[in-house]
């Protein structure tokens, strides 16, 4: 109980002997496992039976580890981390997930007037040229604005991937 306590950084190393005394911070333990001081003392003398308490500071030290289709992913107070090492951060997935609500608008934008130019086509409006040219340069400026976001989606893969390297 007293090495998972320190692991989930719920103690620290005495002064006298770091490597083999661990001192619990009993207020803060008690705190993140819900329990009172006398069941801390009580775990630290006789060891801890009680499932949920073990389960919780598993967890807290080894991150949530997820079955099925997140099998091999891990959730910690900091990061979303892959089985294959890549972790990612709560700021990341906001922006990625800004990115992709502002790429699913664009593609939204950019199918309304692939359809209302089509539309004058297919109702032989083609001598309203003004209105026409108005349509394509707007779809122009939706083109181009989608082309900017997978960009910011690239650049956001680089800043993640140098992220990762520099530590």
């Amino acid at each position: 109980f007293k090495q998972y306590c320190f692991a989930a950084g719920l103690g620290r190393s005495s002064k006298i002997s770091p490597k083999l005394n661990y001192i619990v911070d009993r207020p803060t333990a008690c705190g993140v496992l819900g329990v009172s001081e006398k069941s801390i003392d009580r775990y630290l003398r006789f060891g801890c039976n009680n499932q949920t308490v073990i389960n919780l500071l598993q967890t807290i030290t080894h991150g949530c580890n997820q079955g099925g289709s997140w099998a091999g992913w891990k959730l910690d107070a900091e990061f979303l981390t892959s089985p294959y090492g890549w972790k990612v951060d709560p700021a990341y997935l906001k922006r990625l997930w800004r990115l992709r609500d502002a790429e699913h608008y664009a593609e939204q934008r950019i199918q309304e007037l692939e359809h209302a130019i089509a539309e004058m086509h297919r109702i032989n409006q083609t001598g309203n040229n003004k209105r026409i040219i108005s349509l394509v340069n707007e779809l122009l400026d939706a083109l181009s604005h989608k082309s900017k976001i997978y960009d910011d989606y690239l650049d956001l893969a680089k800043k993640n991937v140098v992220q990762l390297k520099t530590g």
